[in-house]
């Protein structure tokens, strides 16, 4: 929202008052407001992470012979259900990209875990803030985020046999990652509690796993009590 409001012309001209906000976001601001200047290189990035994801994978030892990883495959970049076909080549820090018939050169010294991607398109400097969960790449500049998945072009290809996860009402419950015992609850019903903060601890395998909320909600009920086995995927904690 910052990079959106410091990137408005207005707000730079300094044509402004105390109601620039009501004028320009009066229902809110959502990152649609903000589209990239470059929207080419978030799927970019994308690739060229993953390309490096897969480089180290064909570097681990141990591996059987002809299971190798392969590289310098084209990939798909998927946003929002569209398929985006990139092609990427490493030479040390440099990517060699084709994308939409066009040619990109990045070059980058990115390392796993570094939550800042600093690098070159085409000799123009730019830096995103990364994040990868599970297959999943979070890329976002200047206040336009994106979510991306990268596949091969054989998984692309299935893609559209995945079925869609229903959402029906299940952002209400807070669900058992694993089967175990609960030994701790940390909240009861009518109280708020805000994202990050605990609510249960599970026991299993002799570990404690601290189970935390994902969001800010207002808890409506506890659905397990003290010392009760649970399931994987059984509701715990029922929100507001």
């Amino acid at each position: 929202f910052l990079n959106a409001i410091l990137g408005h012309k207005k707000f730079q001209s300094g044509d402004i008052s105390t109601n620039f906000i009501t004028e320009h976001f009066p229902d809110g601001f959502t990152p649609a407001q903000n589209p990239s200047d470059n929207p080419a290189w978030q799927i970019i990035v994308a690739a060229c992470m993953y390309n490096i994801h897969k480089v180290r994978a064909n570097q681990l030892s141990g591996q059987f012979t002809g299971t190798q990883r392969s590289p310098d495959e084209g990939w798909v970049v998927l946003t929002n259900d569209t398929q985006h076909k990139v092609q990427v080549e490493q030479e040390a820090d440099s990517h060699f990209v084709r994308y939409n018939e066009n040619d990109y050169v990045v070059t980058t010294s990115w390392m796993f875990g570094q939550p800042l991607f600093h690098c070159t398109i085409n000799n123009e400097p730019a830096t995103f803030q990364v994040e990868r969960q599970g297959i999943w790449y979070h890329i976002e500049q200047g206040g336009t985020r994106s979510t991306l998945l990268v596949l091969t072009n054989f998984a692309a290809s299935l893609y559209h046999y995945m079925p869609e996860k229903s959402s029906s009402g299940s952002d209400k419950f807070h669900l058992s990652p694993m089967p175990g015992l609960i030994i701790k609850l940390s909240v009861e019903a009518g109280q708020e509690v805000e994202a990050g903060e605990e609510l249960a601890v599970i026991e299993a395998m002799k570990m404690e796993n601290v189970l935390i909320a994902e969001r800010d909600a207002k808890v409506t009920k506890v659905l397990v009590d003290l010392n009760e086995s649970v399931s994987v995927d059984q509701p715990i904690i029922e929100f507001e």
